[in-house]
């Protein structure tokens, strides 16, 4: 192996490990956040831990420092990040229509994430309830 590709893959494992640690640290203040929201309640008595609109700035605030990877590809990675750190806040669950693997399955993950509990449901009835 050359010692140039020796060196960028030494490159590499060290950004991976202080990418881990910020994910971690991020991991952390979504923790702390969801101390703050356990507090604040809505009108109709409940706490608010899922907020896609602030899910939706995050996303906007990361592709805009972004200039490498593809709009998409950012997108992807930070609805995984996002979507880990919503499940430590409270796991939601998310229902949808049909079998694994069908089309609403994967808008459910396209939408949430792949973390969370996901249920299957035979109707849209038992879906919206």
């Amino acid at each position: 192996m050359s010692l140039k590709l020796q060196r960028a893959r030494q490159s590499i494992d060290k950004l991976d490990k202080e990418i881990v640690k910020l994910i971690n640290r991020r991991a952390s203040l979504a923790l702390d956040v969801a101390k703050i929201k356990s507090k604040i309640k809505n009108k109709d008595n409940n706490i608010i831990y899922y907020v896609p609109s602030r899910e939706e700035e995050v996303v906007k605030n990361v592709i805009s420092a972004n200039n490498v990877l593809s709009e998409e590809a950012f997108k992807n990675i930070y609805m995984e990040i996002i979507s880990a750190c919503r499940n430590l806040e409270v796991p939601i669950r998310i229902a949808f229509l049909g079998p694994w693997a069908t089309f609403t399955h994967q808008a459910a993950i396209r939408n949430f994430g792949s973390t969370g509990c996901f249920i299957p449901l035979s109707s849209p009835n038992e879906v919206v309830a």
